[in-house]
């Protein structure tokens, strides 16, 4: 398999069964204040990686970084593509965005087969809190995916994602035993990692929003939410680190949501956030959502204020804070 990553950063490859990979697709002061804030903050013999995505450049670290080698997992376009995916890395019309990014934590997982946890968090996910708190909090779940806003299609029935989901050869999913989660911020375990993989040699196919949760429920491993109110959620778990609306294509309102962007938060502990974006990164909501009609624009220029509204009055009247 193409691809190249570290061997031994906290002490040896062979002692790390938990791994957090900050993925990300630029590098800036912003990327290397979060590695070393998740250093500071989780066990020491946690791997801690910077999963670089160089696109169509060459795999090689920042000139920038004042950081170890060690620190990054490089991988590519090329990389992505080597991986035996029919399907799903089928080179005519492919695209990393949209849908094809758990690729990152897929290529990762075959390259480690000693890690038994990866913890992944995209550039933009924000943790109001001490990182240790949220990770102890799930250290004894069994779950193969821990995620946000799980839910079947059954739930949300008009929800689509783009590509679409195709099945193996060796098992159909029927539209209504499909299910989504959002996975900005997830935990996979080497046993969901195998499932997955297994169903995308096999042909399967489409945005891991959908692929992850219907490949894992179907095999018959287990969900878990991290937060909200689905079905997914345990009982002390409930409206704990984070709210959203499923129902909504943006998830929107919440704290955790495909959109509007923060750019700020609220100060709340123990409270998961997206997306935030540092200010690198483009306003690509105000890009994309700009219309002919004055109305809509306006309705689009109004929607992050009300977002913030909604969620303060969640706070004071849902929020069940972790003790």
């Amino acid at each position: 398999m193409v691809g190249s990553g570290p061997r031994g950063e906290n002490g040896g490859s062979d002692a790390m069964s938990t791994t957090v990979l900050l993925t990300t697709h630029f590098f800036d002061p912003s990327i290397e204040a979060s590695w070393r804030r998740l250093r500071r903050e989780t066990p020491a013999d946690w791997r801690i990686l910077i999963a670089l995505n160089c696109g169509d450049e060459p795999e090689r670290i920042p000139a920038a970084a004042a950081l170890p080698a060690a620190a990054f997992f490089l991988c590519s376009n090329r990389s992505f593509l080597a991986l035996p995916y029919p399907v799903k890395c089928n080179p005519d019309g492919w695209r990393l965005n949209p849908g094809n990014v758990d690729l990152v934590s897929l290529l990762f997982m075959a390259q480690y087969p000693d890690v038994e946890h990866v913890w992944g968090i995209e550039y933009d996910v924000h943790y109001e809190g001490d990182w240790s708190t949220l990770f102890g909090h799930f250290g004894n779940s069994k779950a193969d995916l821990l995620a946000t806003a799980i839910r079947s299609n059954r739930e949300t029935p008009n929800k689509r994602v783009v590509p679409p989901l195709q099945s193996p050869a060796f098992r159909p999913y029927g539209v209504a035993d499909r299910m989504y989660a959002f996975l900005p911020f997830f935990r996979l375990s080497r046993r969901g990692a195998a499932a997955i993989d297994g169903a995308y040699r096999a042909g399967a196919a489409g945005h891991h929003e959908l692929t992850w949760a219907t490949i894992l429920h179907s095999a018959g491993l287990v969900l878990e939410d991290i937060g909200g109110d689905g079905a997914f959620v345990k009982p002390e778990n409930v409206n704990r680190f984070y709210f959203n609306t499923p129902a909504s294509f943006s998830l929107g309102p919440g704290t955790f949501v495909f959109r509007p962007p923060f750019r700020k938060v609220i100060r709340r502990a123990n409270t998961l956030w997206h997306p935030v974006k540092p200010p690198i990164v483009r306003n690509w909501y105000a890009i994309r959502f700009r219309f002919d009609n004055p109305l809509k624009n306006a309705i689009e220029t109004v929607k992050p204020y009300a977002n913030r509204v909604l969620i303060q009055a969640w706070f004071m009247t849902r929020w069940n804070p972790l003790r």
